[in-house]
């Protein structure tokens, strides 16, 4: 297998090659069968207000924090269906990052910079060459009645009517309507409303799906990633995709993301790992010495999955022999989310890959914000973002 067939490449666009890659990038969305985005964000201030009872409180935090802060990355990946069978679904994927400056005033928090700085970020490049945009109601115009601009693109990606992945993306889109689209509404039930507008297509969250659908150990990003991965390896039905080998006359620069390889479960693994970093994905004792290897957590989950199954499997067929006026005594299972203190809690310098913002679940096509139609949670993503692949 070549190295660009295990490698994703990755186009960094800032304001040098936006003009020169603008048509490829909406050639990509045009011909998209679906599209997945992240952000990364100039910080997001106090967390525990976001650690609230209603989904309506929560809503008017983190509009509280987008109004302050800003976006400083978008990544977007663009995935087209290739080929179909019985046996595997192929999907080419292109996908860009977009270095883009806010020119309006906005609050920078150290904290949320430094974790930033640690995973790659840089924000000299961001000062320097970032994508000018400004915040401001474009909410009823059409793209090519603005400049050919970030704003100008999101608009398009609207016109466009794809479905949109993100991952417990309720913060994401918060951020994604005050900076890219409109001013944020007071009420929860217009915001639902106007995503309703945005994204006919549907909004599709990959952590909603992870929890209720995959029934996966955890549902951090990168646990996702693994657990899919390993799912995908052995399914009847495979996805497999295709990544665009960059044109080498092209000045264009590309960077290379490697994929990591499938790993098959090993059932007696010792490892001891972690507990608060298997359920959230992050560890706030940096002496930590228990295994943060997110492939001893999936082994240890897995097994522990396979032993549950056993023993009923093992009561199915003892059934016949029960008394069922005697109470049955079953081994409890395990817990694999530890309780959270508001002393766990990080303020701001949090993975961005955690649990600590609860999973925020909206209906976007009604009236009861509390029915999970499309689900939508605040962002997690793993470290640094390239949208679609770490996670």
């Amino acid at each position: 297998m070549s190295d660009w067939e295990t490698n994703i490449p990755l186009l960094k666009i800032d304001r040098r090659n936006f003009d020169a890659t603008l048509n490829s990038v909406k050639s990509a969305i045009s011909g998209a069968t679906f599209l997945a985005m992240d952000l990364e964000l100039s910080g997001l201030g106090d967390r525990r207000k976001f650690i609230v009872p209603t989904v309506d409180e929560r809503y008017e935090g983190i509009a509280a924090a987008a109004k302050t802060r800003a976006v400083v990355s978008v990544g977007v990946s663009c995935y087209t269906m290739v080929t179909s069978d019985v046996t595997t679904m192929t999907f080419r994927v292109d996908s860009f990052e977009f270095a883009v400056l806010c020119t309006d005033h906005f609050v920078v928090d150290p904290v949320s910079c430094t974790f930033l700085v640690r995973h790659g970020f840089d924000f000299n490049h961001m000062f320097t060459h970032g994508l000018p945009y400004r915040r401001g109601n474009d909410k009823s115009k059409e793209p090519s009645s603005s400049p050919p601009d970030f704003r100008h693109l999101f608009s398009f990606l609207l016109a466009a009517k794809k479905p949109v992945v993100l991952h417990n993306g309720f913060l994401d889109l918060v951020f994604i309507y005050d900076n890219f689209y409109c001013e944020l509404p007071r009420k929860l039930e217009r915001f639902v409303a106007d995503l309703c507008e945005m994204f006919p297509a549907g909004l599709f969250d990959t952590k909603y799906l992870s929890d209720f659908r995959g029934r996966f150990g955890a549902s951090f990003l990168g646990y996702a990633f693994r657990a899919a991965q390993r799912l995908n390896a052995r399914s009847r039905t495979s996805v497999a995709m295709q990544f665009p080998r960059p044109d080498e006359a092209s000045r264009v620069a590309y960077q290379r993301f490697p994929l990591p390889s499938h790993r098959e479960a090993v059932a007696t693994t010792t490892a001891e790992f972690c507990p608060k970093y298997s359920a959230y994905g992050y560890c706030n004792n940096r002496e930590c010495k228990l295994s943060h290897n997110l492939d001893d957590i999936l082994d240890k989950h897995l097994h522990r999955k396979y032993r549950r199954s056993k023993r009923r499997n093992r009561s199915k067929d003892m059934q016949p022999e029960v008394n069922l006026e005697q109470e049955v005594k079953t081994e409890p299972e395990v817990n694999l989310e530890p309780e959270v203190k508001s002393e766990d809690i990080p303020n701001s310098e949090c993975h961005r890959d955690s649990e600590y913002i609860p999973n925020t679940v909206i209906e976007v096509n009604g009236d009861d914000p509390n029915t999970a139609d499309y689900p939508l949670g605040a962002t997690d993503t793993d470290g640094r973002h390239t949208a679609g692949y770490d996670g």
